[in-house]
């Protein structure tokens, strides 16, 4: 690190922290750890779609800016690791999947994670007894 970022770094995390991380109201738990309350910024969610045979499954990415200084008002952990969580303010739990940049007061991580969204219609039909899956082609003259 340059004599400038090791100046400014601290001072410019403040300032991004304050204007829009919200405070201490995100979880992060490492995989051995106890869950640290801390302040995150959220970078905007990026989803991508993809056709499984049970429906649609959905990949969900976004990067998150913390603080490595446990120490700082912000909160913070000192070495995130890959496959990490931390939980959104709104409660959806992310996994560290990369990272973006780590330095000597923060790191910023690639986020992912992934959900059924919807089943196809014929996974939906089901015989009178509810055991067996119904084709709906095989009714079909």
């Amino acid at each position: 690190m340059s004599r400038f970022q090791t100046i400014s770094a601290p001072c410019g995390l403040a300032v991004l922290m304050g204007e829009h991380g919200q405070a201490l109201a995100s979880t992060y738990t490492p995989r051995d750890g106890d869950p640290v309350s801390l302040t995150a910024v959220w970078g905007a969610e990026l989803v991508e779609e993809d056709a499984v045979r049970e429906g649609t499954r959905q990949f969900q990415t976004r990067t998150v800016l913390v603080s490595t200084d446990p120490d700082s008002p912000h909160g913070g952990v000192t070495d995130p690791a890959l496959e990490d969580r931390i939980t959104h303010p709104d409660g959806t739990v992310w996994s560290v999947a990369d990272f973006l940049a780590r330095s000597g007061v923060y790191a910023k991580l690639i986020v992912t994670r992934s959900q059924m969204t919807g089943m196809r219609r014929h996974d939906l039909q089901r015989d009178r007894r509810g055991s067996k899956v119904r084709d709906p082609r095989r009714f079909q003259t």
